[in-house]
């Protein structure tokens, strides 16, 4: 089991049945692409801000259904679908919208009227283009998501993160948190109501007050900030080969 750090494998310890001498702390291959200069995507160059909102799933696993189901693209009390397209045009933003692949079904045509400033990045759309998500994640100025371990990457960029935590309590009961207290290892604004979406946005990019606590985590989480986990991963297959070989 390949981890980023001491943290990283206790967590995943507790998900799967995995010994600690089978882990290995070598970095995620896929964080490699936070760490290579790049071109701005064309798509995204006329936008101001580019937000990413990226969800845990809450249905289709199992056929379980974690937290509450809503039927907003941005699950806060009194989401207005009209109002925030307004409020990403009025400052051109663009919203990238990806979903757990169990529930991208959900929104694939009613946002196609948005598609200016809101995009549907489905897993059709990133095989078309050979892209990789990750190569996607370092051309953004936020993520926004709840309780997906995405924010763990995350962190590498160093960026605001805001989290939406409307039905924190019946996810705890549902599917539970990994890490405990919540504010102490979530570094950002939370936010659960429509009002407070549109200031937490502006503020997080006006003010960045999480940039202290986003830095004490990511020494936490990743072991490895150099960009060399896939080198690291090579060499340790070959190593693998040539014990097995002699």
């Amino acid at each position: 089991l390949i981890t980023n750090s001491k943290l990283h494998s206790v967590l995943m310890a507790s998900c799967m049945p995995i010994p600690f001498n089978k882990h290995k702390i070598l970095g995620t291959p896929r964080n490699d692409h936070f760490f290579k200069e790049r071109e701005p995507l064309d798509e995204f160059k006329n936008y101001k801000k580019i937000i990413m909102y990226m969800p845990t799933f809450r249905k289709g696993y199992l056929e379980r259904e974690e937290g509450e189901v809503s039927d907003s693209i941005i699950p806060v009390n009194n989401f207005n679908e009209m109002d925030f397209y307004d409020f990403l045009k009025e400052n051109n933003y663009l919203l990238l919208l990806k979903l757990h692949p169990q529930e991208e079904g959900l929104y694939k045509t009613r946002l196609s009227k948005y598609k200016d400033h809101i995009y549907f990045l489905n897993k059709e759309k990133l095989i078309k283009e050979n892209m990789d998500l990750y190569e996607i994640l370092p051309h953004t100025d936020m993520l926004i998501t709840d309780y997906s371990s995405v924010y763990f990457d995350y962190l590498l960029l160093n960026k605001p993160i805001v989290f939406i935590n409307t039905d924190l309590e019946k996810y705890r009961e549902t599917r539970g948190l990994l890490l405990e207290p919540y504010d102490q290892w979530t570094p950002g604004l939370k936010v659960r109501e429509f009002e407070e979406l549109i200031k937490v946005i502006k503020n997080s990019f006006s003010e960045d007050t999480f940039i202290k606590q986003r830095k004490e985590l990511i020494d936490i989480f990743h072991t490895y900030k150099d960009g060399k986990s896939t080198e690291r991963l090579e060499a340790f297959i070959k190593e693998i080969l040539n014990n097995n070989q002699g």
